[in-house]
């Protein structure tokens, strides 16, 4: 990325960017650290070119006063350098990060042209020491500069993609999830190598290694941590100039059997006797209705693709059908229209939803009711888990098991675009049977958990990267494990890097969440306050009330 910092500038035309290649020996040009959607990117762009049109009318007007090299002007750009470089007002010197590119070019020729490995090792390295706060190399400002021209080529990765014609379903700076609108795994696999392809032919991402991991020809997606479908293939790295590899191993893959995955967080937040049951009412789910799809293109492969581009990516699924609904998917011929089409996927979801789940549904509640009730109220398998960053868990008391089994179903399967108005319906009678109203408060889904992320945590050993979610990511949590005396004990579990299996320096984690929690507070308490009536900012820090309307104040 700071190699192609000109590159990635010059595409995007960053505001309030000067150029990295145009310092002069007579100025001192800074390179300001604007993220695209922070206000105080704005604040700091107009402090730089202020301070910038003030240095130059005092360079036109006060020439004659530099005779020493030691006069007040100097020592005011002096502190303004210091600060600079020290990240105080946001920016960087250009003739700093040209320095720092020439350092990192040179280290990539050593790596490349003599295969030098202390090269390769400082530059795998180089990361981790810019954004580590107890290196020599760190320096705020230029940790922040560099994250904002990773953030920026992020952007123009992602621009790319749907310039190519895929539709980004998840996205971060280690995964991206595209979804390419095809309803074969061949045609699937040649568009993401042509896309693949597109991409590092370009000189801004020639830098970038993208290899496909996974196929999913069905998926349901919420977030990084609720997702689930149906997996046909496996790969391996693959090299994006070879072809010939990928349609080996395609042809090798397309061999095994279509599995489900799913990563479900919110059902960890379940009492442990339920979850069992809702895993497998979300899997039936799935394999129903990608059974469907798979059945609907195998007998019109023609509409099924000219339909599929307008529908979800639930409609994009290659699967089987099961034997409860073949009646109402057969085929009267091959040349179905698309109208014929649409009315057999209505009268589908109509008996999938309307009938199957909510009959099966209606039988499930009272059954869930009786396992979690005050009867069994000493058995822990039937309590809600007291899990980091619950929602659900009360000393004492918990919230009813029947309707979060309720609500968690109806979200997930409504999820499918084309079923959302066949679920409305079926929650309606669900939550007939709770006594409890469609639109009450109770009955609103949300999330079981918070979120607390710690951003760009770096592995020591093999400098991977990733943002800890210790309230969602499955591999961060405690375990639960039952006492002599019946309690539940939270035991916690080994956080182990993603890219290398090693163990996370706890402590040092630790010492982060403390500094976040510090930030936090800080900025809390020197946030400004407003009137709630005028919107006037509060002046002076004695009134209780806004001085022009006695109105009170609230925080910003």
């Amino acid at each position: 990325t700071i190699l192609k910092a000109p590159l990635v500038n010059e595409i995007e035309g960053a505001f309030g960017v000067f150029g990295f290649d145009s310092a002069t020996n007579g100025t001192n040009p800074a390179v300001l650290l604007a993220d695209d959607d922070g206000e105080q990117a704005e604040l700091l762009a107009s402090q730089t070119s202020a301070d910038s049109q003030i240095q130059q009318s005092k360079r036109k007007n006060n020439g004659s006063m530099r005779e020493n090299g030691l006069d007040k002007e100097q020592q005011t750009n002096g502190q303004l350098l210091w600060a600079a470089t020290s990240g105080m007002d946001g920016s960087v010197p250009v003739s700093t990060f040209q320095l720092l590119r020439s350092l990192l070019r040179g280290w990539c020729q050593e790596a490349e042209d003599h295969h030098n490995p202390f090269a390769a090792m400082m530059t795998d390295h180089f990361y981790r020491w810019l954004t580590r706060p107890n290196s020599l190399l760190y320096d705020p400002a230029l940790a922040h500069m560099v994250r904002s021209l990773m953030r920026k080529m992020f952007l123009q990765l992602k621009a790319e993609c749907r310039r190519l014609g895929a539709k980004i379903v998840f996205a971060n700076m280690e995964k991206l999830i595209i979804t390419t609108g095809k309803t074969s795994l061949p045609a699937a696999q040649a568009a993401v190598a042509y896309i693949t392809k597109a991409i590092v032919a370009k000189p801004l991402f020639e830098c970038i290694s993208l290899t496909p991991l996974q196929f999913w020809t069905f998926l349901l997606w919420m977030d990084s941590s609720n997702y689930g479908g149906i997996v046909t293939q496996q790969l391996l790295p693959i090299d994006s100039g070879d072809d010939q590899q990928m349609t080996t191993q395609g042809s090798d893959a397309d061999a095994a059997e279509p599995r489900i995955e799913m990563l479900w967080n919110m059902k960890e937040y379940l009492p442990p006797a339920i979850q069992s049951r809702f895993e497998l009412t979300v899997a039936e789910f799935i394999y129903k209705l990608a059974s469907f799809h798979t059945q609907l293109r195998a007998k019109n492969p023609h509409v099924a693709h000219t339909t599929a581009n307008t529908e979800d990516a639930a409609g994009d699924a290659i699967d089987d059908v099961h034997s409860d609904h073949d009646s109402g998917t057969e085929a009267d011929g091959k040349g179905q229209s698309a109208s014929s089409v649409t009315a057999m996927k209505g009268a589908f979801y109509k008996r999938l939803i309307g009938q199957y789940f909510t009959r099966k549904l209606l039988e499930a509640i009272p059954e869930i009711r009786e396992l979690c009730g005050p009867a069994h109220r000493s058995d822990i398998t039937t309590r809600f888990p007291q899990l980091p960053g619950s929602k659900l868990y009360h000393e004492g008391a918990s919230a009813d098991a029947a309707l979060e089994f309720v609500k968690y179903v109806t979200t997930i399967f409504a999820l499918d675009m084309p079923a959302t108005n066949f679920v409305r319906i079926m929650r309606r009678n669900l939550l007939a049977l709770l006594e409890i109203g469609e639109f009450s408060q109770e009955s609103q889904f949300t999330n079981p958990c918070e979120r607390l992320v710690l951003p760009r945590v770096v592995c020591d050993f093999c400098n991977f990267s990733r943002d800890m979610d210790f309230c969602r990511d499955a591999d961060l949590l405690p375990v639960q494990q039952q006492t002599s005396d019946g309690s539940l004990q939270l035991v916690p579990s080994e956080w182990l890097c993603l890219g290398c299996n090693s163990t996370y320096d706890s402590e040092r984690i630790e010492e982060r969440l403390i500094e976040q929690l510090q930030s936090m507070l800080l900025t809390y308490q020197t946030q400004d306050l407003v009137c709630s009536k005028c919107r006037l900012m509060k002046q002076d820090n004695f009134s209780l009330q806004c001085v022009a309307c006695a109105g009170p104040y609230k925080t910003t």
